[in-house]
């Protein structure tokens, strides 16, 4: 799709912050508070979550009801509320591992979950990063596609376009990527891919939570113009639907075709590192790169997060935690689902040790530069 716009936990954490609520008063106790949260969400999610009645439909009613009673049995014995997270966290993964989330809004929890300096500034390690391997190769590792990171990806293309140019091989390494939006690699998809491109848009469940979330989901990122664009269309789509339905973004449709209009040397051979770590939109890009006839994905299964996506957030009736929660649905499904295994690899290569990881990458430009991937003195 052209712009998912998903809310990261990184962006979540930075969402939330500065929120804090208005406290737990002393007559009622943080375990009963507690099973007050637990017992709010499975209405929600059925109602709200577009995954949740699939889920349902799958698992059956008394999976969820053990899942519920062995929750509010855990809560039963907290004393301090910060200690419900992690109760509501596992019951939530009762429901899906990905994708559905909770985030603390406890004064104490503020600065503990925020994976950015006091300015706001993004940590380095998730900056988009060239090495140069060798006269034929080169390596673009991109830890992260949060929104904040469109800039850097493009300026790198830009700025290194005679490098990209001279160089035939290509390692794109999505290792440990969560995701975030999908216009932060518009620009590298058009580099690589000059065959024309498939791609499944999605679509949001009709309810007035759901138009609320999407209504308030820009504020708090201001300066992501990109935000508004995208979600506006949402919002009159909404709209103009009865509670229930299933709606398109207006103007935009279930099945789209791309053609590059990119005018730089595309590469001959790109191998795309993937890991169970891969996931949202960085499996999305999977999905679209993957149609390039000179692309390969190398390595292991990503996570698997991405049928249900456009997280947007509720606060729990404590008023102490935020759940995060899918609002829409990919047309790909129900004939191409990728929660249930992820993505496979097009070649598996087993991660045998952290140096393994580093190791992936010398194994890799060698089948690049000579078609092999077993060592030479093997």
């Amino acid at each position: 799709m052209t712009f998912k716009y998903w809310v990261t936990f990184l962006t979540m954490a930075i969402i939330t912050g500065c929120q804090h609520p208005t406290g737990q008063t002393s007559t009622v106790s943080a375990a009963q508070t507690c099973q007050q949260d637990l017992k709010f969400l499975p209405d929600f999610l059925l109602t709200n979550d577009t995954g949740a009645p699939n889920h349902f439909a799958q698992k059956g009613h008394e999976h969820f009801d053990k899942a519920l009673q062995h929750a509010l049995t855990q809560a039963n014995t907290i004393t301090q509320l910060p200690q419900c997270q992690g109760i509501i966290a596992d019951y939530l993964r009762q429901w899906r591992p990905g994708h559905l989330g909770i985030v603390s809004l406890l004064p104490e929890d503020a600065n503990t979950t925020i994976p950015v300096s006091g300015n706001n500034q993004l940590i380095v390690s998730d900056a988009p990063q060239l090495t140069i391997l060798s006269s034929q190769t080169l390596l673009l590792t991109l830890p992260s596609f949060a929104w904040e990171y469109q800039a850097p990806i493009e300026a790198l293309l830009n700025d290194n376009r005679t490098t990209f140019d001279s160089h035939p091989y290509w390692i794109l390494d999505v290792r440990s990527n969560g995701g975030g939006s999908d216009s932060s690699y518009r620009q590298l998809l058009s580099r690589v891919l000059h065959n024309q491109s498939v791609s499944h848009g999605a679509e949001f469940l009709v309810t007035r939570a759901n138009i609320k979330a999407q209504t308030d989901i820009c504020v708090a990122q201001a300066d992501n113009l990109g935000c508004q664009q995208f979600i506006e269309p949402v919002v009159s789509a909404m709209n103009q639907a009865s509670n229930g339905d299933y709606v398109l973004p207006i103007g935009r449709h279930a099945l789209r075709y791309h053609l590059s209009q990119a005018n730089n040397v595309a590469p001959q051979r790109v191998a795309v590192l993937i890991d169970r770590q891969c996931a949202s939109s960085c499996e999305e890009f999977l999905l679209d790169i993957r149609q390039g006839f000179n692309v390969k994905l190398v390595g292991r299964r990503s996570y698997g997060a991405l049928d249900y996506s456009n997280m947007r957030p509720t606060i729990l009736p404590s008023q102490a935690f935020e759940l995060y929660y899918a609002t829409s649905r990919s047309t790909r499904l129900p004939y191409l689902p990728v929660d249930v295994a992820g993505i496979p690899p097009d070649i598996y290569l087993p991660l045998a040790s952290v140096q393994g990881f580093e190791q992936e990458v010398k194994a890799t430009q060698h089948w690049l530069e000579t078609g092999k991937f077993q060592p030479t003195d093997e």
